[in-house]
């Protein structure tokens, strides 16, 4: 299998988008350089933040020479916004989760919307899945503007589908394609588990983008804070409900393992648990808040640990 190194990147470079199963962070640069999916808990499929020779990753790069680069979220919502600046153009990447309210059972996915604000722009896309923390081989198929990359060991199948030409080069995904100044292109990656159908590429394209971004306003309307740093706690909220889970009402501590509190040293936890004392203070500021709803979702999570006997200090 081929490897190919890519630099690390700072954290603070990073932001992050989910869909209250799972999450993926996306860098400066355009690249999702980690991702468990289709859980929390998941194995791996990107991990370049850890490995960066054969962690993997998904990236849309624009061919701007000597470009700068800025993040910003959609107010209120986890879509993410990615812009590219220099002398030859502008372009921007949204990037997000769809998420249906009340659909629980809606398959983990990320859209990927590509637009040249300014000139005419060159991009290529590459999607490079590592599946079980880059110990699982896979299998790719090809249509002209479908991939799936088939995980057996796993039982995980990852459909990357777009409205521009994909191929296949040594199990890898790439698309190479023109904006001209207002055009957009849309790429986007699946996980189905268990045989499980995919979504139709136009609830993608044309749906899921206003259906996402009504939920995250909807949600966050809810708090009853209007005081001081509103638009800071606003975002600082939003991030914590990005690290709760939709099916169980619990919360991770973080959504990512392997980062050592100090470069070089030795705490190399996995915070994809439940610290019920971690929790508890989330639970506290989503309380002071307003959102009484993920705080009963959480006690209610507890209560049915409390039938167990053998309780623990965290929990998957």
């Amino acid at each position: 299998m081929n490897h190919t190194k890519r630099p690390f990147q700072p954290i603070e470079n990073y932001g992050i988008i989910g869909n209250l199963k799972t999450v993926a962070l996306v860098s400066l640069q355009g690249s999702i350089d980690f991702m468990c999916a289709p859980n929390f808990d998941s194995p791996t499929v990107f991990a370049t933040m850890l490995d960066s020779r054969k962690g993997g990753f998904f990236a849309v790069e624009p061919d701007l020479e000597n470009f700068t680069s800025k993040q910003l979220y959609l107010p209120g919502t986890a879509i993410l916004l990615t812009r590219y600046f220099s002398d030859a153009g502008i372009a921007e990447l949204t990037d997000f989760m769809p998420i249906e309210k009340g659909n629980v059972a809606l398959n983990s996915a990320i859209v990927r919307q590509i637009k040249t604000v300014r000139g005419s722009i060159n991009f290529k896309v590459s999607c490079v899945p590592r599946f079980g923390y880059s110990e699982s081989d896979y299998e790719t198929e090809c249509l002209e503007t479908e991939i799936k990359f088939i995980c057996k060991k796993e039982n995980l199948q990852i459909n990357m589908i777009s409205d521009k030409a994909l191929k296949v080069t040594k199990k890898n995904g790439y698309s190479e394609f023109t904006l001209e100044e207002g055009e957009v292109a849309t790429i986007v990656i699946e996980f189905l588990e268990n045989g499980e159908e995919g979504k139709d590429f136009g609830f993608y394209k044309e749906q899921s983008y206003h259906q996402t971004k009504n939920f995250w306003i909807d949600w966050i309307n809810k708090t009853s804070y209007s005081g001081r740093y509103s638009e800071l706690i606003r975002r600082s909220v939003i991030t914590l409900k990005l690290l709760t889970s939709v099916k169980h009402g619990s919360v991770v501590a973080a959504p990512t393992f392997g980062f050592p509190e100090a470069i070089g040293g030795n705490r190399n936890w996995d915070y994809r648990y439940t610290w019920i004392r971690d929790a508890a203070f989330t639970m506290y500021a989503f309380l002071k808040l307003g959102f009484n709803d993920e705080a009963t979702a959480f006690i209610d999570w507890i209560f049915s640990l409390c039938q167990q006997i053998d309780l623990q200090l965290v929990y998957q």
